[in-house]
């Protein structure tokens, strides 16, 4: 049985995922200017994500053509791409008072002996 091929062009398919990369990186340069930590979970929503995706296929004159089945796959991309960007820039976050944390001891500093 042969899957139905998708007519969404790579270009459209690669800005949709340069898109989500984009994404992440204003939600982590906004952060950062309100002195926040780039932090936690993506933040963003597939909602956010359709918005983006609909712009490019505008963008790339393919907005009427793509259908919404293509719209709702390239959302799930964008969103993916979003989010693996954003967590490869998080930042550890703190611990919070009282509460325990697992530490690698292969990340502890060594100490020199006297």
């Amino acid at each position: 049985m042969n899957a139905p091929k998708s007519t969404t062009s790579a270009a459209l398919e690669r800005a949709v995922e340069a898109a989500g990369h984009a994404w992440a990186i204003e939600w982590a340069d906004a952060l950062r200017r309100e002195g926040r930590a780039v932090a936690g979970g993506w933040p963003g929503t597939l909602s956010e994500a359709r918005v983006r995706v609909v712009a490019c296929a505008r963008q790339a004159g393919r907005q009427r053509t793509t259908t919404h089945a293509e719209i709702e796959r390239l959302t799930k991309k964008a969103y993916e791409a979003a989010r693996t960007s954003w967590l490869s820039r998080c930042e550890p976050e703190p611990a919070e008072p009282g509460e325990s944390r697992h530490l690698d001891l292969d990340d502890e500093p060594l100490l020199e002996e006297t």
